[in-house]
């Protein structure tokens, strides 16, 4: 007679524990992320007519909770004018929390600048935002998968790049 309730009773009990594992662990699970993008564009401040060609890579990798992350974003870029030319080339270390809207913080642990990254610091300042440049630089950015082919990244409402996948 017991053994007929003690089936049903570790049924049920295994049951609970896989659904639990599934809410906690995997349901909640933080995507991991990898994507390029290669951007071209005119800038007008610090010098009128400076172009910009930039290139990044951003790889997220998301841990067992929505939470926390830490990653790379590798960045390589040339702004030019008819007489200046200022080259780029950074990887950056960071860590990440992201909330249930897809607002990721990051903070930059690391920057490993490369010998080619020869952009005067005075100009640095005025083009790169701070998490590409200072040290424990807090950052938000809205990160929304678009559909299979890559992310859309949002500074507030206002999209700034397309990723595609890699």
């Amino acid at each position: 007679m017991k053994t007929k309730n003690i089936i049903p009773l570790v049924i049920l009990t295994c049951a609970t524990l896989a659904s639990a594992y599934y809410l906690i662990y995997v349901k909640n699970k933080a995507e991991s992320i990898s994507c390029e993008s290669t951007l071209y564009y005119k800038i007008f401040v610090p010098k009128p007519g400076m172009i910009s060609d930039q290139h990044i890579i951003m790889n997220l990798k998301g841990n067992n909770s929505r939470d926390d992350g830490k990653g790379r974003i590798s960045l390589t870029a040339k702004y030019h004018t008819g007489n200046d030319t200022y080259y780029v080339r950074r990887d950056i270390i960071i860590s990440y929390q992201v909330d249930n809207n897809g607002l990721y913080f990051f903070k930059t642990l690391y920057i490993n600048k490369y010998a080619r990254d020869t952009i005067p610091e005075n100009i640095e300042k005025q083009l790169l935002p701070d998490i590409f440049s200072k040290l424990n630089s807090l950052t938000g950015y809205t990160i929304r998968p678009a559909g299979k082919q890559g992310y859309l990244i949002y500074i507030t409402d206002t999209p700034i790049l397309f990723c595609n996948r890699l």
